[in-house]
């Protein structure tokens, strides 16, 4: 069959090759320049002089000279012809003795097929193509020349020629290699022929040594299986030109006191030019015993001395069960003496906290946080190599005790708590283990374990007062198990208006989103604005009803504030501010801590708090006169005069108010001209 060859522009190199058979059994190939896949395997004749024609025989050459080039040595020949399975070319006159490379559409194939030029110098093996400095080595060839004069050679990195060793001959020369010789290509010129030695690189080996451990330093040990790492210099050497039937790299173990040296196995992931990863051979006895390295190119001089030790022992393991936390202790004997050396894992978890105590004979471990519970694998691992456990290789990892919710029957709130509340403790692994403490605010608990997810306990009298936690500590679990939700220990004088009342402290929360500029409507509180009542109406036209109704100000952000205008002349007839809570029965002292109050001297400007009965449906007025209620005066429980006259910083108390159910309280404010304010950080609703 034969192939006619379809040439792609390179535009459709991404496109792949395409084989196809015509009406005449003809092969078309789609060609491309992507991968080729050319194979050489012969050159005839293998010998010729300059303008000699040869052909080079393979296949996937195509048939486009252009697109092929052909290369003895470092020269490049001239390509006379071109076919799928041969290609004819020309020796050109700058050719020496080399290896054949063909090029097919920028494919470079290297060959180990040798043309030789005759007529002039040839080189045709370097014998061998590597060595350290003052190896001798040979060259082989043919037309070399038999005078010494004739010969000039440099090394790469040699600013001198290399001098010949013996006498030459026509077909071979010998040298040593310089001491400042580098690897590479050498440059050679016998008479004046260049010899072109492109197919000849030499490499030049650097002597590998090792690291020795300084005087006075521990001989390095290990267990027989345990990896360790030899450490030097040029351990690793690469050749520039592969080299068929060298020793690969190999370190021995021998006995001190003698015997057949044992090959370990290199780890070939962690290899480098520096350092050396071994296994230490598993059938090696306690004992010392010397290491050897030996290269593919030399046995390194220098040894290391290593000690293998007694493979330790496991007599014994406890607890072998317990929790995320708590601490168990390995016992044995041979144990390694630095902790660094040791791994001790729970399934696949290893252990972050080991120690090792009674004079490295126990190794104490902290059991690791994981979150599958039940029976772990224990393993124990010390310089990598896995200790047999024996009759103690399981642990049982119990559920850890955890806090998930606390909360009271406390007649405000959940989160707060009495004296003989009663404090309910959610969660989980309440029974794997007894608690040996409960503690709140100070004092213990007495707790009852209802349920493996419930525990009880009962508040005492002497519990400090504010907000605090849960803390309960079981046997075996190494660390304390504290709640995340918090208790407000409640006792005489303590604030219970978080619980009770809305938005009544600094700073006060806006209906709008406050930007610390003007005065916004605070959020839970009741006016009585707007048409039908005279509240906080204002006289004049185009006043915005809203205007007298006032949260923060730049100066103080967040401040509860009653105002009229300083710039026009609003009025607040009985203008009122409330809003109406719930209490459980008790007795209360109501606080108001007032930043700012301006209300003139005399009877027609005054402000007055009122604690009432019920809801707001009635509302209590104050005389337009003098400071008295009017109205539904008969449900006020207490009230409070907001004295006349300007001050800052004044606090009102209202002591020992009965309180059960519904009540409403408030402000009342009758200002009869500008320039009035009553300006309030906080009301507080305290337990008598």
């Amino acid at each position: 069959m034969k192939k006619i060859y379809n040439y792609l522009f390179p535009v459709f190199l991404s496109l792949f090759a395409v084989a196809a058979c015509d009406e005449d059994n003809e092969e078309i190939v789609q060609m491309t320049y992507e991968n080729p896949c050319a194979i050489v395997t012969g050159i005839s004749p293998v010998r010729g002089y300059v303008d000699t024609e040869f052909t080079i025989s393979g296949e996937d050459f195509g048939v486009r000279t252009d697109d092929v080039k052909v290369y003895i040595g470092s020269q490049e020949a001239s390509v006379v012809s071109c076919e799928d399975k041969a290609i004819v070319a020309k020796v050109p006159a700058s050719a020496t003795d080399g290896k054949i490379t063909v090029e097919v559409f920028g494919q470079r194939v290297e060959t180990d097929l040798s043309y030789s030029v005759l007529g002039k110098p040839g080189i045709s093996a370097v014998k061998p193509s590597y060595g350290f400095t003052g190896t001798e080595i040979l060259f082989e060839g043919h037309d070399l020349g038999v005078s010494k004069t004739l010969y000039t050679l440099f090394f790469v990195g040699c600013t001198e020629k290399t001098e010949i060793v013996g006498t030459p001959t026509d077909e071979s020369f010998q040298l040593k290699v310089p001491e400042s010789a580098e690897s590479g290509i050498m440059t050679l010129q016998i008479s004046n022929q260049t010899v072109d030695l492109a197919s000849y690189p030499f490499t030049v080996l650097k002597h590998a040594t090792l690291d020795l451990p300084k005087q006075g330093d521990p001989i390095p040990s290990g267990y027989a299986g345990s990896s360790f790492t030899i450490t030097g210099t040029d351990l690793v050497q690469e050749l520039l030109k592969p080299v068929e039937g060298l020793q690969p790299l190999r370190v021995t173990f021998t006995a001190k006191t003698g015997g057949e040296p044992i090959q370990a196995v290199i780890d070939g992931d962690k290899l480098t030019n520096k350092s050396i990863t071994v296994i230490v051979p598993e059938t090696l006895i306690a004992g010392d015993y010397v290491i050897t390295v030996i290269t593919p190119f030399e046995t390194i001089k220098s040894t290391l001395a290593f000690t293998v030790l007694p493979m330790p022992e496991v007599v014994g393991a406890t607890p072998l069960r317990g929790y995320v936390g708590s601490t168990m202790t390995i016992v044995g004997k041979n144990f390694v003496s630095d902790v660094k050396d040791i791994e001790v894992r729970f399934g696949d978890t290893p252990a972050t906290e080991v120690t090792l105590e009674g004079e490295n004979s126990d190794i104490v471990v902290k059991v690791p946080a994981m979150t599958d519970f039940g029976e772990k694998k224990l393993s124990l691992f010390m310089y990598g190599v896995e200790i047999p456990m024996g009759e103690w290789s399981t642990f049982e990892l119990l559920t850890s005790p955890v806090i998930a919710s606390v909360y009271t029957n406390n007649r405000f709130s959940q989160a707060a708590v009495e004296q003989g509340n009663t404090i309910t403790i959610t969660g989980t692994g309440f029974q794997n283990s007894s608690i040996t403490s409960a503690m709140f605010n100070g004092q213990p608990l007495k707790v009852t374990v209802e349920s493996n997810t419930q525990i009880t306990a009962t508040v005492p009298a002497d519990c400090n007062v504010g907000e605090g936690v849960i803390t309960l500590h079981f046997d075996g679990v190494d660390a304390d198990i504290v709640s995340t939700d918090k208790l407000n220990m409640l006792k005489a004088g303590s604030d219970i208006s978080v619980y009770v009342l809305t938005n009544g402290k600094q700073p006060f929360k806006a209906v709008e989103e406050f930007t610390g500029k003007g005065h916004y409507t605070p959020v839970g509180w009741k006016f009585n604005y707007g048409d039908g009542n005279n509240g906080f109406q204002h006289i004049g036209e185009g006043m915005n009803p809203h205007e007298g109704l006032f949260l923060g100000s730049s100066d103080d952000p967040g401040l509860l504030v009653i105002q009229n205008s300083w710039d026009k002349l609003p009025h607040k007839q009985n203008g009122k501010m409330w809003q109406t809570v719930e209490l459980p029965a008790g007795i209360y002292d109501v606080v108001l801590n007032l930043t700012e109050v301006n209300v003139s001297e005399g009877g027609r400007h005054q402000a007055g708090f009122f604690i009432q009965k019920g809801d707001d449906t009635v509302l209590p007025d104050l005389n337009p006169d003098r400071y008295q209620w009017e109205g539904t005066v008969g449900a006020i429980l207490a009230d409070v005069n907001i004295a006349t006259g300007n001050y800052n910083n004044q606090q009102l108390v209202m002591d020992g108010i009965e309180m059960d159910g519904q009540v409403t309280m408030g402000f009342v404010v009758q200002f009869n001209q500008k320039a009035h304010c009553l300006k309030l950080s906080f009301i507080e609703i305290r337990l008598k």
